[in-house]
């Protein structure tokens, strides 16, 4: 018997989870009845740290919905026994192939380069004739930056799904952590600049060169990278951060209030269209003379 029921009709609806995670809720019997008809990698993420965190303060989370399919791919996807092992060390939970989802990964930093081998790997299966070297950089750079920057309690998460009618790959990665604008804002202080407001900070930090660490992995161009060829390849992305929701489109970027109210962390998904990345290079014999 459920002590507590979160109903997940709309993104918004994840402000339960936030909420709960802020209040540091513990003991609970949680039921999550999830009623959105369709979910992204991103939903399975903000789950995922949902129930790994609250397992963590000894909740028992069950999972329910209404709509068989979205129970079925939860089910086929492992959500449940991948949070149950990864609930304080990181282990590998394999997806079934028939939904052409690279399985669920806590990004540690002693496991994080077999993961990009293996993501890029996944990539390639999809991207027949096309060049993956800018997305490869491109995840690279994403995941360096989430696990340099989140300071987060379980790690961070990557998800990625591909889906056969758009022909396009949608990949999340997530953490708990601080959240840009707070940790923009705690570096200024640190070199007595002023603080700025959360959409300035997003802004700031999503320009080539800019980092808050000292000595980064990826000498803080990992965000630019990301906006970079996004742009380049006319693909949208969103990145969710304290209070910030920004859209990433060919034209610009527009920010927006987050609509998932207490958000913890940082959140990005990037569609990525196969048709649109450019085609590989094909080298002839000629070639080598």
């Amino acid at each position: 018997m459920a002590d507590m029921v979160l109903i997940i009709r709309s993104i918004s609806d994840y402000f339960k989870l936030y909420s709960i995670l802020e209040k540091e809720i513990s003991q609970t019997n949680i039921e999550l009845r999830i009623e959105r008809g369709f979910l992204e990698p991103m939903d399975v993420l903000i789950l995922t740290q949902f129930i790994i965190r609250q397992k963590q303060r000894n909740c028992n989370i069950s999972v329910s919905s209404p709509n068989k399919r979205s129970l079925e791919y939860l089910t086929a996807i492992s959500i449940v026994d991948f949070c149950r092992s990864n609930q304080n060390i990181a282990r590998t939970i394999e997806a079934i192939p028939s939904y052409t989802a690279m399985p669920i990964r806590r990004v540690e930093k002693e496991t994080m380069g077999e993961y990009i081998t293996s993501t890029q790997n996944y990539f390639k299966s999809f991207c027949e004739g096309k060049d993956s070297s800018m997305l490869d950089l491109c995840l690279s750079e994403l995941i360096n930056n989430v696990y340099d920057h989140s300071h987060s309690p379980i790690g961070a998460y990557v998800f990625c799904q591909y889906y056969q009618k758009s022909n396009e790959i949608k990949m999340a990665v997530s953490d708990l952590g601080i959240g840009i604008p707070m940790s923009v804002n705690n570096y200024n202080r640190e070199k007595n600049k002023p603080t700025i407001s959360s959409k300035e900070c997003v802004s700031w930090a999503l320009e080539e060169n800019k980092t808050t660490q000292s000595i980064p992995q990826n000498m803080g161009k990992g965000l630019d990278n990301v906006k970079s060829f996004m742009k380049s390849t006319s693909c949208p992305w969103r990145l969710y951060t304290n209070d910030v929701l920004m859209y990433g489109y060919p034209s610009g970027l527009r920010y927006e209030d987050n609509p998932i109210s207490f958000f913890k962390g940082t959140l990005a998904q990037l569609n990525i269209k196969i048709d649109q990345l450019p085609n590989s290079e094909l080298l002839e014999e000629s070639d080598w003379y």
